[in-house]
């Protein structure tokens, strides 16, 4: 009974949270069936061990990799599979739920990817609508993946832009983003420019003249690697980013996967 509990409870949040989202138009309905997909495409998981994984992932963003626990690296890889099976389930949930609201809403965002944001993303949903004497022990995988279901219609709605881009600048960018276009500036330019801090809106960077990166604030367990710049392309260990568009304030790069491109905003205190 406890759990029936739980899952009307569940459901009763869903719908709230579903109601509220004024710009996605899609039934309840629609929602279930994307459920009831998602559920076919995810190994088990309790919601525990998931939102354990997404406290380990941000407790390595905060203190850096080499602090966790072997169990804290254990629930940071299973979040990592379980969350890219979910974006994979809807992303495929194109095949049966076919209208124009559902083909818009079923493209993942390419930040949702990386789960040094979308974890913190998912726990700051979690904390916000759990509703009052929630059970969480008692929530399974079909629990989680309903959960999972009302973070996504939230975070994929989001409209306003971390780096305060305008919807017009937002735009352009997609469509920049779907183009083959390269800067114009040649790789001494840019090995210079990039020296600095920059930031993405939600995490600090800085750049050194040396050729290596690390995360902001720095410390001793601050997550850190290499890199270089070839042919307009930003090589970070053994990720290639090519630069579409960059100047003094803002460096733009192709997202292969995702609508949007990356960009970094030069922290406005760097006296570079």
């Amino acid at each position: 009974m406890a759990r029936e509990d739980d899952e009307r409870i569940l459901f009763k949040r869903i719908k709230l949270v579903a109601a509220g989202l004024r710009r996605i138009k899609i039934s309840l309905k629609a929602v279930l069936t994307l459920q009831i997909l998602i559920g076919t495409l995810a190994s088990g998981q309790s919601y525990d061990d998931f939102r354990s994984g997404a406290a380990a992932v941000s407790f390595a963003i905060e203190n850096g990799g080499k602090s966790l626990s072997r169990e804290q690296q254990d629930n940071f890889l299973i979040y990592s599979i379980f969350m890219r099976g979910f974006l994979f389930g809807v992303r495929n949930s194109s095949l049966i739920l076919k209208s124009p609201e559902s083909e818009k809403m079923l493209v993942p965002d390419e930040w949702m990817y990386n789960p040094g944001k979308s974890a913190p993303s998912f726990l700051a949903f979690a904390a916000k609508h759990q509703p009052e004497g929630f059970d969480s022990s008692k929530i399974d995988t079909e629990g989680l993946t309903l959960i999972l279901v009302a973070w996504y219609l939230d975070a994929h709605s989001k409209t306003e832009d971390p780096l305060g881009a305008s919807p017009e600048e937002l735009t352009r960018l997609k469509q920049l983003n779907s183009t083959d276009k390269v800067t114009s500036l040649s790789d001494v330019d840019l090995r210079k420019l990039i020296v600095g801090r920059w930031t993405t809106g939600r995490h600090d960077y800085e750049y050194l003249a040396d050729g290596t990166w690390r995360m902001l604030p720095a410390d001793k367990d601050t997550i850190k690697g290499n890199w270089r710049i070839e042919n307009h392309k930003l090589i970070e260990d053994t990720e290639v980013r090519t630069i579409i568009e960059c100047n003094h304030n803002i460096i733009v790069m192709k997202a292969e996967d995702g609508g949007y491109p990356y960009r970094y905003v030069r922290i406005e205190d760097d006296p570079r």
